[in-house]
């Protein structure tokens, strides 16, 4: 009989890396945010700046400019990690960095839970000790404690100070108008 990694271990590993991905996402869409709104709205200020008198190439080069910047800084804060999914051990690795008091015991229990990492020299006991301790000691732990919205705090207020901003300055009368006009120029400048 083989010792498997305990389910309740696997369950916590699944709902971390549900909630680490939840949150990669959310941060990608403020990255997103805060990126287009920063990055057009600047471009279709300078455009009013220059009283509408931005050249045409100049526009349409600060646009593309303004667009790869918006790609490059959803690509690193978001799809770049979406894209590398974590094995089993590396998620744990995960969990232990967040939640320290795991220590190295929660990696040691899929390391002899996993079929390819099984030596001879390991007992089946030790094995099952090993996975009822962890179980144990994961069973309470609290991923949305471990993982809390928080840590995107920075995020969400850059993401919701640009969006007020943005709006405030839309809302103004006489330059709203023109601003709004200007900013679409910058996001279509053909």
């Amino acid at each position: 009989m083989s010792v498997d990694i305990d389910p309740i271990i696997i369950g916590k590993l699944n709902d971390f890396g549900r909630r680490r991905r939840n949150l990669i996402i959310l941060r990608g869409l403020c990255s997103l945010i805060v990126s287009m709104l920063g990055v057009f709205t600047f471009i279709a200020l300078a455009d009013y700046l220059s009283q509408g008198h931005m050249p045409d190439n100049i526009r349409t080069m600060a646009s593309i400019i303004g667009y790869a910047v918006v790609v490059y800084s959803v690509w690193k804060t978001c799809i770049r990690l979406l894209g590398h999914l974590p094995n089993k051990r590396q998620m744990a690795r995960l969990v232990e960095q967040t939640a320290p008091e795991l220590r190295e015991d929660l990696i040691s229990a899929v390391e002899l839970g996993s079929p390819s990492d099984r030596s001879a020299n390991d007992s089946e006991d030790f094995r099952k000790l090993v996975q009822r301790d962890v179980a144990g000691r994961v069973e309470g732990l609290d991923i949305s404690g471990v993982l809390p919205i928080a840590r995107l705090r920075r995020w969400l207020i850059a993401s919701l100070a640009l969006v007020i901003l943005t709006t405030g300055l839309l809302n103004i009368p006489e330059f709203g108008g023109k601003l709004s006009q200007l900013i679409s120029r910058a996001l279509l400048p053909g």
